[in-house]
């Protein structure tokens, strides 16, 4: 396997394959048993990442298999498709909780949960302003 090698190529393609940047091994036969299992190393590596990759896109295709079919259910349709207007201090009347965030100049990293919060509530208040739903 290793007989038609320059003991400087080996030396080359083991430190590739382990990211060390040995000059030399101590004999020959020790570069050949060194090489040989950092090949083998990478190769189980490889592998074990290939597996867990398939793995992953497993799950997210059984996942998104389940969002599509629960499209079907009409009451999870209808409430994936309501848009609320957002109503902010009794004046400013806005398409979302994001617009009026982005208008106002609050922190758009909360404006998902307290979307969530005033769609359980219908009115909520965030840094001084009053959040209605329309």
């Amino acid at each position: 396997m290793f007989n038609s090698m320059r003991t400087k190529d080996m030396v080359a393609e083991y430190n590739a394959l382990t990211g060390k940047s040995i000059t030399r091994f101590s004999s020959r036969a020790q570069g050949e048993r060194q090489l040989a299992n950092a090949r083998q190393f990478v190769a189980e590596r490889k592998l074990f990442f290939q597996e867990k990759t398939m793995e992953a896109q497993a799950k997210n295709e059984a996942r998104s298999a389940a969002v599509a079919s629960s499209w079907g259910n009409e009451d999870i349709r209808n409430a994936r498709s309501q848009r609320n207007r957002v109503l902010v201090d009794g004046e400013h009347e806005y398409r979302s909780v994001r617009a009026a965030f982005q208008d106002l100049g609050l922190p758009l990293g909360s404006h998902i949960k307290f979307r969530m919060l005033l769609k359980s509530e219908g009115n909520a208040e965030f840094s001084g302003h009053k959040f209605t739903l329309v």
